[in-house]
């Protein structure tokens, strides 16, 4: 009989803990990483007047060792993201926090790369063609899925910065603008939630124009990047309300 009560007031003490997790969101993010980890997100929309600001790609990884490589590794880690020497030259361009502009030009065709300077991988890295069609080479596919919550916004990130894009400035909506825009909707996803809920997070935002000399605002993306600690499932942890259910079920097996 005492067994019996034990297991029972074991029991109501676990719905409790489920309970009180479910009216505090952010318990449930209590795995946040000790790594940082950087989302970059593509989104299209950029031309009001065609279409919303929307999530096309979201990808999640986590930052390296922090060996702050030369420029000549960063330069390889580059032409590797493109599959080839894209352009004639290729030279860093304008830093912002731990993220790194790279541009490169040679006869009709330029580029960009984003990179993260604390471990030299490149994050973004598209092609710009002069009166033709450039692409994204990475990201080319989400990692992980994404949602749009209801209800109150994350918090906000402690940095917005925008990297310039001559060929964009002069449009309808500055890089400023559309990074401003891109925040506030970003601040609706699961992802940006959760690294609100696991600390400070930053800002990058750079608009990607693939199609230059008539310029083609439909075709145009702004990447997006964001970084800090991050809970799972982004950082490969399995979230906490399916651990402690799975504990609560456990006790009666």
């Amino acid at each position: 009989m005492f067994s019996r009560l034990t297991k029972l007031t074991a029991f109501s003490f676990a719905l409790l803990v489920l309970f009180l997790l479910a009216m505090n969101p952010s318990s449930s993010h209590a795995q946040c990483s000790d790594e940082d980890y950087v989302a970059v997100f593509v989104l299209s929309g950029l031309d009001p007047d065609y279409a919303p600001l929307q999530i096309e790609i979201m990808s999640v990884s986590q930052v390296g060792p922090n060996t702050y490589p030369p420029e000549s590794e960063i330069l390889q880690n580059v032409w590797d993201a493109f599959g080839y020497q894209v352009t004639a030259y290729q030279m860093p361009s304008e830093l912002i926090g731990n993220m790194w502009s790279w541009t490169g030009s040679g006869g009709d065709i330029s580029s960009q790369a984003l990179v993260d300077q604390r471990d030299g991988s490149v994050l973004f890295a598209g092609k710009i063609v002069w009166m033709g069609t450039g692409y994204i080479y990475r990201p080319t596919s989400s990692s992980h899925p994404w949602e749009l919550l209801t209800g109150d916004l994350a918090p906000e990130p402690i940095s917005v910065g925008t990297f310039v894009n001559w060929y964009w400035e002069g449009t309808q909506l500055t890089s400023e603008q559309l990074t401003s825009m891109a925040v506030e909707l970003l601040r609706t996803t699961d992802v940006i939630q959760s690294f609100g809920d696991c600390g400070d997070y930053s800002v990058t935002g750079w608009v990607h124009t693939p199609t230059v000399g008539g310029l083609d605002t439909w075709s145009a993306s702004l990447i997006i990047t964001v970084e800090g600690k991050i809970g799972p499932p982004w950082n490969g942890q399995v979230p906490v309300s399916t651990q402690s259910w799975g504990s609560v079920k456990a006790m009666f097996r």
